[in-house]
Protein backbone atom coordinates (compact mmCIF):
# COMPACT_ATOMS: atom_id res chain seq x y z
CA UNK A 1 0.00 0.00 0.00
CA UNK A 2 1.08 3.03 -0.84
CA UNK A 3 2.84 5.33 1.44
CA UNK A 4 0.90 8.81 1.82
CA UNK A 5 2.88 11.89 1.17
CA UNK A 6 3.88 13.71 3.88
CA UNK A 7 1.86 16.85 2.91
CA UNK A 8 -0.82 14.40 2.76
CA UNK A 9 -0.63 13.22 6.08
CA UNK A 10 -3.70 14.60 8.40
CA UNK A 11 -1.98 16.93 11.13
CA UNK A 12 -3.65 15.97 14.31
CA UNK A 13 -5.82 19.21 16.16
CA UNK A 14 -4.04 20.32 19.83
CA UNK A 15 -6.78 21.13 21.62
CA UNK A 16 -5.94 23.93 24.11
CA UNK A 17 -8.33 24.47 27.34
CA UNK A 18 -9.02 28.23 27.03
CA UNK A 19 -9.92 29.72 30.59
CA UNK A 20 -12.10 32.59 30.83
CA UNK A 21 -9.91 36.23 31.48
CA UNK A 22 -11.22 37.74 34.34
CA UNK A 23 -10.91 41.38 35.03
CA UNK A 24 -9.20 42.97 38.32
CA UNK A 25 -11.96 44.79 39.01
CA UNK A 26 -14.32 41.74 38.87
CA UNK A 27 -12.05 40.06 41.28
CA UNK A 28 -12.39 42.80 43.57
CA UNK A 29 -15.94 42.84 43.27
CA UNK A 30 -16.32 39.54 44.16
CA UNK A 31 -13.93 39.35 47.06
CA UNK A 32 -15.92 42.38 48.79
CA UNK A 33 -19.03 40.01 48.71
CA UNK A 34 -17.05 37.26 50.01
CA UNK A 35 -16.11 39.57 52.96
CA UNK A 36 -19.55 41.25 53.58
CA UNK A 37 -20.87 37.88 53.66
CA UNK A 38 -18.92 36.95 56.11
CA UNK A 39 -19.38 39.71 58.52
CA UNK A 40 -22.83 39.55 58.15
CA UNK A 41 -22.78 35.59 59.41
CA UNK A 42 -20.64 36.87 62.03
CA UNK A 43 -22.61 39.19 63.34
CA UNK A 44 -25.98 37.06 63.15
CA UNK A 45 -24.24 34.21 65.31
CA UNK A 46 -22.91 36.97 67.81
CA UNK A 47 -25.89 38.27 68.47
CA UNK A 48 -27.92 34.61 68.85
CA UNK A 49 -25.35 34.27 71.54
CA UNK A 50 -25.50 37.37 73.56
CA UNK A 51 -29.84 36.62 73.19
CA UNK A 52 -29.08 33.25 74.90
CA UNK A 53 -26.87 34.70 77.38
CA UNK A 54 -29.05 37.46 78.63
CA UNK A 55 -32.15 35.49 78.52
CA UNK A 56 -30.47 33.00 81.67
CA UNK A 57 -31.76 34.51 85.36
CA UNK A 58 -28.96 36.63 86.65
CA UNK A 59 -28.36 36.22 90.28
CA UNK A 60 -28.68 40.24 91.95
CA UNK A 61 -26.69 41.47 94.65
CA UNK A 62 -27.81 41.73 98.16
CA UNK A 63 -27.75 45.19 99.09
CA UNK A 64 -24.95 45.98 102.16
CA UNK A 65 -26.52 47.26 105.23
CA UNK A 66 -25.70 51.17 106.15
CA UNK A 67 -22.58 51.86 107.66
CA UNK A 68 -22.88 52.95 111.23
CA UNK A 69 -21.36 56.26 111.96
CA UNK A 70 -17.94 56.47 113.67
CA UNK A 71 -17.96 57.76 117.05
CA UNK A 72 -15.53 60.62 117.73
CA UNK A 73 -12.47 59.33 119.23
CA UNK A 74 -12.32 61.28 122.67
CA UNK A 75 -8.50 62.52 122.79
CA UNK A 76 -6.80 61.90 125.74
CA UNK A 77 -5.04 64.28 127.70
CA UNK A 78 -1.19 64.81 126.66
CA UNK A 79 0.70 64.08 129.92
CA UNK A 80 2.37 66.72 131.23
CA UNK A 81 6.08 67.12 131.20
CA UNK A 82 7.56 68.79 134.30
CA UNK A 83 11.16 70.44 133.57
CA UNK A 84 13.52 69.24 135.48
CA UNK A 85 16.03 71.26 137.59
CA UNK A 86 18.36 72.10 135.27
CA UNK A 87 15.79 73.52 132.44
CA UNK A 88 15.67 76.96 132.24
CA UNK A 89 12.43 78.07 131.19
CA UNK A 90 12.55 81.55 129.05
CA UNK A 91 9.14 83.88 128.44
CA UNK A 92 11.05 86.57 126.88
CA UNK A 93 9.55 86.87 123.61
CA UNK A 94 10.87 88.73 120.72
CA UNK A 95 11.01 92.69 120.11
CA UNK A 96 9.72 94.42 117.14
CA UNK A 97 10.84 98.21 118.29
CA UNK A 98 13.18 99.67 119.98
CA UNK A 99 13.54 102.40 122.64
CA UNK A 100 15.87 104.49 124.04
CA UNK A 101 15.75 106.76 126.96
CA UNK A 102 18.54 109.22 127.95
CA UNK A 103 18.53 111.45 130.88
CA UNK A 104 19.81 114.80 130.55
CA UNK A 105 21.09 117.70 132.95
CA UNK A 106 22.49 115.39 135.28
CA UNK A 107 25.56 116.56 137.37
CA UNK A 108 23.44 118.62 140.46
CA UNK A 109 21.31 115.81 141.38
CA UNK A 110 22.71 112.84 143.00
CA UNK A 111 19.40 111.49 144.78
CA UNK A 112 17.45 111.70 141.69
CA UNK A 113 20.14 109.97 139.43
CA UNK A 114 20.52 107.23 142.21
CA UNK A 115 16.62 106.68 141.49
CA UNK A 116 16.79 106.34 138.32
CA UNK A 117 18.95 103.50 138.76
CA UNK A 118 16.91 101.71 141.63
CA UNK A 119 14.46 101.23 138.07
CA UNK A 120 16.89 99.20 136.53
CA UNK A 121 16.52 100.15 132.99
CA UNK A 122 18.82 100.70 130.24
CA UNK A 123 18.82 104.27 130.83
CA UNK A 124 21.48 106.21 128.45
CA UNK A 125 23.12 109.25 131.20
CA UNK A 126 24.02 112.72 129.51
CA UNK A 127 26.24 114.34 131.98
CA UNK A 128 27.22 118.27 132.14
CA UNK A 129 30.55 118.95 132.53
CA UNK A 130 31.97 120.58 135.79
CA UNK A 131 28.71 120.52 138.02
CA UNK A 132 28.59 118.94 141.70
CA UNK A 133 28.34 115.24 141.10
CA UNK A 134 29.70 115.09 137.50
CA UNK A 135 32.83 112.80 138.26
CA UNK A 136 30.27 110.66 140.62
CA UNK A 137 28.01 110.37 138.32
CA UNK A 138 30.46 109.41 135.74
CA UNK A 139 32.20 107.01 138.02
CA UNK A 140 28.79 105.08 138.93
CA UNK A 141 27.37 105.08 134.91
CA UNK A 142 30.88 103.55 133.98
CA UNK A 143 30.51 100.83 136.94
CA UNK A 144 27.36 99.71 136.37
CA UNK A 145 27.81 99.91 132.41
CA UNK A 146 25.19 102.24 132.01
CA UNK A 147 25.71 104.51 128.26
CA UNK A 148 27.26 107.75 129.07
CA UNK A 149 27.43 111.15 127.37
CA UNK A 150 28.75 114.26 127.90
CA UNK A 151 26.20 116.89 127.61
CA UNK A 152 28.04 119.25 126.03
CA UNK A 153 26.73 123.11 126.41
CA UNK A 154 25.95 125.04 122.64
CA UNK A 155 24.88 128.15 122.09
CA UNK A 156 21.02 129.36 122.72
CA UNK A 157 19.17 131.64 120.95
CA UNK A 158 18.31 133.31 124.26
CA UNK A 159 21.38 134.66 125.45
CA UNK A 160 20.16 135.10 129.04
CA UNK A 161 19.73 131.38 129.12
CA UNK A 162 23.70 131.60 128.95
CA UNK A 163 24.67 130.63 132.72
CA UNK A 164 27.08 127.64 133.70
CA UNK A 165 30.37 126.26 132.79
CA UNK A 166 31.91 124.46 129.40
CA UNK A 167 29.37 126.15 126.45
CA UNK A 168 31.26 126.23 123.01
CA UNK A 169 29.54 130.00 121.43
CA UNK A 170 29.61 131.14 118.01
CA UNK A 171 32.36 133.38 118.66
CA UNK A 172 34.84 131.04 119.19
CA UNK A 173 37.76 130.76 116.62
CA UNK A 174 37.75 126.73 115.60
CA UNK A 175 40.49 126.32 118.02
CA UNK A 176 38.68 127.97 120.85
CA UNK A 177 36.08 125.54 120.34
CA UNK A 178 38.04 122.66 120.32
CA UNK A 179 40.08 123.22 123.32
CA UNK A 180 36.25 123.82 124.79
CA UNK A 181 35.33 120.34 123.71
CA UNK A 182 38.24 118.91 125.10
CA UNK A 183 38.23 120.78 128.29
CA UNK A 184 34.35 119.35 128.60
CA UNK A 185 35.11 115.70 127.50
CA UNK A 186 37.95 115.27 130.75
CA UNK A 187 35.17 116.46 132.96
CA UNK A 188 32.77 113.56 131.91
CA UNK A 189 35.65 110.54 131.82
CA UNK A 190 34.64 107.56 129.93
CA UNK A 191 32.13 109.32 128.22
CA UNK A 192 30.80 107.09 124.56
CA UNK A 193 29.21 109.84 122.94
CA UNK A 194 28.17 113.58 123.00
CA UNK A 195 24.62 115.71 123.01
CA UNK A 196 23.96 118.95 122.91
CA UNK A 197 22.94 121.15 125.77
CA UNK A 198 20.48 123.93 124.51
CA UNK A 199 22.40 124.78 121.27
CA UNK A 200 19.52 126.56 119.75
CA UNK A 201 21.51 128.91 118.12
CA UNK A 202 25.08 126.71 117.36
CA UNK A 203 23.33 123.85 115.98
CA UNK A 204 22.43 125.78 112.88
CA UNK A 205 25.70 126.93 112.08
CA UNK A 206 27.24 124.56 109.44
CA UNK A 207 30.89 125.70 109.94
CA UNK A 208 30.73 125.85 114.01
CA UNK A 209 28.71 121.97 113.67
CA UNK A 210 31.53 120.72 111.38
CA UNK A 211 34.20 121.82 113.57
CA UNK A 212 32.78 120.55 116.32
CA UNK A 213 31.80 116.61 115.22
CA UNK A 214 34.68 116.21 113.04
CA UNK A 215 36.39 116.54 116.41
CA UNK A 216 33.82 114.02 117.86
CA UNK A 217 34.64 111.52 115.23
CA UNK A 218 38.43 111.82 115.46
CA UNK A 219 37.80 110.30 119.07
CA UNK A 220 35.26 107.59 117.77
CA UNK A 221 32.29 108.99 120.08
CA UNK A 222 28.88 109.41 118.38
CA UNK A 223 26.57 112.27 118.25
CA UNK A 224 23.03 112.39 119.78
CA UNK A 225 21.58 116.08 118.31
CA UNK A 226 19.20 116.92 120.71
CA UNK A 227 16.64 118.65 118.24
CA UNK A 228 16.00 121.91 120.51
CA UNK A 229 15.52 124.14 117.32
CA UNK A 230 13.68 122.71 114.33
CA UNK A 231 16.43 124.26 112.26
CA UNK A 232 19.35 122.18 113.41
CA UNK A 233 21.57 120.84 110.96
CA UNK A 234 23.54 118.70 113.45
CA UNK A 235 22.54 115.69 112.46
CA UNK A 236 23.17 116.46 108.93
CA UNK A 237 26.68 117.41 109.20
CA UNK A 238 27.16 113.93 111.23
CA UNK A 239 26.07 112.06 108.87
CA UNK A 240 27.93 113.91 105.74
CA UNK A 241 31.28 113.15 108.19
CA UNK A 242 30.46 109.62 108.31
CA UNK A 243 30.02 110.52 112.26
CA UNK A 244 27.87 107.61 114.15
CA UNK A 245 24.96 109.61 114.72
CA UNK A 246 21.24 109.44 115.72
CA UNK A 247 18.54 112.43 116.47
CA UNK A 248 15.75 113.14 118.90
CA UNK A 249 12.19 112.14 118.46
CA UNK A 250 10.29 112.75 121.80
CA UNK A 251 10.68 115.51 124.33
CA UNK A 252 9.17 113.34 128.17
CA UNK A 253 9.13 116.26 130.06
CA UNK A 254 8.97 119.66 128.26
CA UNK A 255 5.69 120.19 130.36
CA UNK A 256 6.30 119.34 133.78
CA UNK A 257 3.39 117.53 135.13
CA UNK A 258 2.87 113.77 135.59
CA UNK A 259 0.39 113.34 133.83
CA UNK A 260 1.43 115.02 130.79
CA UNK A 261 4.88 113.11 130.85
CA UNK A 262 2.90 109.84 131.24
CA UNK A 263 1.18 111.10 128.00
CA UNK A 264 4.86 111.59 126.41
CA UNK A 265 5.54 108.09 127.21
CA UNK A 266 2.61 106.34 125.12
CA UNK A 267 3.23 108.65 122.41
CA UNK A 268 7.17 107.41 122.46
CA UNK A 269 5.59 103.76 122.90
CA UNK A 270 3.60 104.33 119.41
CA UNK A 271 6.13 106.30 117.80
CA UNK A 272 8.38 103.31 118.21
CA UNK A 273 5.89 100.48 117.31
CA UNK A 274 4.87 103.01 114.20
CA UNK A 275 8.60 103.71 113.41
CA UNK A 276 10.56 100.49 114.66
CA UNK A 277 12.61 102.65 116.99
CA UNK A 278 12.38 105.87 118.82
CA UNK A 279 14.72 108.43 121.21
CA UNK A 280 13.05 110.28 123.95
CA UNK A 281 15.10 112.79 126.09
CA UNK A 282 14.24 113.00 130.05
CA UNK A 283 15.56 115.17 132.59
CA UNK A 284 16.12 114.14 136.53
CA UNK A 285 12.98 115.98 137.40
CA UNK A 286 10.55 114.52 140.35
CA UNK A 287 7.32 114.43 137.75
CA UNK A 288 9.28 112.26 135.19
CA UNK A 289 10.26 109.89 137.93
CA UNK A 290 7.23 109.14 138.98
CA UNK A 291 6.16 108.91 135.44
CA UNK A 292 8.61 106.67 134.45
CA UNK A 293 7.86 104.21 137.47
CA UNK A 294 4.40 104.35 136.74
CA UNK A 295 4.85 103.24 133.32
CA UNK A 296 7.26 100.67 133.96
CA UNK A 297 4.61 97.58 133.10
CA UNK A 298 3.81 99.59 129.54
CA UNK A 299 7.79 100.44 129.06
CA UNK A 300 8.47 96.51 129.52
CA UNK A 301 5.66 94.99 127.49
CA UNK A 302 3.66 96.05 123.88
CA UNK A 303 6.79 94.13 122.08
CA UNK A 304 9.05 97.15 123.09
CA UNK A 305 12.54 96.24 124.00
CA UNK A 306 14.14 99.58 125.70
CA UNK A 307 18.21 99.90 124.61
CA UNK A 308 20.75 102.07 125.45
CA UNK A 309 21.15 105.06 122.62
CA UNK A 310 24.29 103.26 121.54
CA UNK A 311 22.07 100.42 119.88
CA UNK A 312 20.50 103.19 117.76
CA UNK A 313 22.98 105.28 116.13
CA UNK A 314 24.34 104.42 113.14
Amino acid sequence: MAKRSASKRKTKKRWKIRRPKIKRWQAISILLVLILFSTGILLYLQGKKETTISSLPVEREKPMPPAEPEKEAIPKKPAVERPSKKTVISEKKGHSSKIAIIIDDLGNNKEAFNKLIKMELPFSFSVLPHQEYTGYISKEARKRKYDLLLHLPMEPEDSEKLYGEGFILSSMTPNEMLKQLEYDLKSVPGAIGVNNHMGSFLTQDRKAMAIILGEIKRKNLFFVDSRTTSKTVAYDVAKKLGLKAAERNIFLDDIENEQEVIKQIELLINTAKKNGRAIAIGHPRTETIAALEKMLPALKTNGIEIVPVSKLVN
